[in-house]
């Protein structure tokens, strides 16, 4: 007989489901380990705190956080800095919260309005172009707290005068704020400013033709579409032209110095780089042949001329060869990777992002994973987070096109931002989800497919819903030799997936696009990214401390004054030089 123990035992629930993941706490971890606390924050002797046990384990759970409080007036945290910023954030609120009194004093930021200030100063602010309101924010223009804080005075608008008046007690604090919103101004009218472009054409041919081009193949739920073309101007006849190489060279530095002094001041992701395309003609004067003098003409026409270079190189025989080019191209390229000694053993990189809208009016969220092979496995980062600004997508400041008459390639050079907010204070959910439900398929990964489960652990299924965009890049990098150390190439396989907003759509289930696989070459200099690393962490009203000069930008390996000047005719030798590897030139 079955003991009475046994008969005690709970029964098995008649449907078995898989458990969630167990999510372990990493501040807790850390903590255990016996590490120092990641930050801490002191709060006001005068404020009380209710219950603090209690919001402590809220807090600490919802954050994956560990939190000690030293029954003081101090606060000490363990985990990830984004987890600690995010927890400093909401145990400040809550404690505010519980003290209603102190909280118009918290919000007047600054200095105390009855107090004695020694120097005051203004700054005007072109109201008519730009609404103070709303480029400073419309409660009490709460984008200059952080200088009010920091520089330790008092900021009034006078809509009479349509001028920032700033008091405080130290001249020196006060001649800072007024540099500050003058430095909030130089960023808002940079990213108003309209793109700058400009086109130019390398080698000389006599006419051009009028040419369909092939654009990359469409896929829906329904099936494929019918082909996509784009028209492009094709040369004949070709011939080099060296003496191009000078001027364009120059044009082309003089455009991006003007724009690197502007994006000086611009808070944020920005990205430059040099990416190899075809050159699609969007706005033109109707031809079917034209002379290559007029043809420059059209180009210069900046009022009804537009154009844009595909993201994929254009040329499909020519991308089925790439990676096998770039892996022989000994005699100009090293493995980016130090612990790769031969070219041909170059591993790539697998990089996944997932764009999603959360629906609560603050823009999209960006989910990127990257993963690296290391002895046959796969090796996963932590997820990144951004949270994007609504959905206008990239602030453009400069395209510069230079196309190659002998290949019909075009090189563009560009400079552009992503507009992103501050991701402390995202949903557990959304975190969770990239924490676990976002993964590689090594079986896929190692044939060089698409690659990335974004909805899936193991065997488990999660739609996620409201998806907008996912972006698969298998990226192989590679650096050039000498005398062009510094540049990097990068060729990589890129899938792209669109989401349609569905009406009535439930679990993620919206209508997706599908397009084609196709290949990219990119070329940067890596001093180009550490620089503008920089305006990720800027100080609100603060410019970047690199200089917008040819010998930062455009840096050559050279003990003479001269040729240090000549670096952006270097970078033209650089493209022309991985241009003649993606078209076998290259010995």
């Amino acid at each position: 007989m079955p003991s009475k123990r046994n008969k005690q035992l709970p029964l098995q629930p008649k449907y078995n489901r898989p458990n969630e993941p167990v999510r372990i706490n990493e501040g807790q971890a850390a903590r255990a380990r016996g590490d120092k606390a990641s930050g801490a924050w002191r709060f006001p002797k005068n404020l009380t705190i209710k219950n603090p046990a209690q919001i402590i384990a809220t807090i600490s759970g919802a954050t994956n956080t560990s939190i000690w409080y030293d029954e003081k007036f101090e606060f000490f945290f363990w985990g990830s800095p984004d987890n600690v910023a995010r927890a400093k954030v909401d145990l400040e609120t809550n404690i505010i919260q519980d003290n209603p009194t102190f909280q118009h004093r918290y919000q007047s930021i600054g200095p105390p309005r009855d107090a004695q200030f020694e120097a005051m100063g203004s700054f005007v602010w072109p109201s008519k172009e730009y609404s103070p309101e709303k480029e400073l924010g419309e409660r009490n223009f709460d984008r200059l707290n952080q200088i009010r804080q920091e520089n330790n005075c008092h900021i009034e608008y006078d809509v009479s005068r349509s001028s920032f008046i700033v008091r405080g007690s130290a001249v020196r604090d006060v001649q800072e704020a007024l540099l500050r919103i003058k430095g909030l101004l130089c960023k808002v009218v940079a990213q108003s400013s309209p793109i700058q472009r400009l086109y130019l054409i390398q080698n000389d041919c006599p006419t051009l033709s009028l040419k369909d081009h092939a654009l990359p193949l469409v896929y829906t739920s329904g099936g494929m579409q019918q082909p996509r073309f784009g028209k492009t101007a094709k040369s004949k006849d070709s011939i080099l032209k060296q003496e191009d190489v000078l001027v364009n060279a120059r044009l082309m530095k003089d455009r991006v110095m003007q724009t690197l002094s502007k994006v000086h001041w611009h808070q944020g992701h920005i990205d430059f780089r040099v990416h190899l395309g075809t050159l699609v003609l969007l706005s033109y004067k109707p031809f079917t042949q034209i002379d290559l003098a007029d043809y420059k003409d059209m180009l210069a026409d900046s009022y009804n001329f537009r154009a844009k270079v595909t993201e994929e190189l254009g040329d499909k025989k020519l991308e089925n060869s790439l990676l096998h080019r770039f892996l022989s191209a000994t005699d100009s390229l090293d493995p980016c990777d130090r612990f790769t000694n031969d070219l041909a053993d170059t591993k790539p990189e697998y990089t996944a992002s997932i764009e999603v809208d959360l629906k609560d009016g603050r823009g999209n969220v960006l989910i990127t994973k990257k993963w690296h092979q290391d002895n046959g496995t796969f090796r996963q980062s932590e997820p990144e987070y951004k949270r994007l600004e609504g959905n206008s997508g990239r602030t453009r400041f400069l395209e510069v096109c230079v196309t190659d008459t002998v290949t019909d390639l075009t090189w563009l050079l560009d400079i552009s931002a992503l507009k992103v907010q501050e991701s402390t204070h995202l949903p557990q959910w959304i975190r969770e989800h990239g924490d676990y439900y976002v993964n590689i398929d090594a079986e896929k990964a190692r044939l060089a497919q698409s690659f990335c489960e974004f909805e899936t652990l193991g065997r488990i299924p999660k739609p996620l819903p409201n998806k907008r965009a996912i972006r698969e890049k298998i990226i192989w990098r590679f650096e050039m030799k000498a005398p062009y150390i510094g540049y990097e190439v990068e060729l990589a396989k890129v899938f792209n997936k669109g989401y349609t907003p569905t009406p009535g759509a439930f679990g993620g289930r919206e209508a997706v696009t599908s397009f084609e696989e196709r290949w990219t070459v990119d070329v940067k200099h890596r001093q180009w990214s550490t620089q503008l690393a920089e305006n990720h962490e800027l100080r609100v009203g603060k410019g970047a401390e690199w200089k917008a000069d040819i010998q930062s930008w455009f840096p050559v390996d050279s003990d003479d004054r001269q040729e240090k000047l000549k670096g952006h005719i270097v970078l033209l030798q650089v493209l022309q030089r991985v241009q003649d590897i993606v078209t076998g030139r290259s010995h």
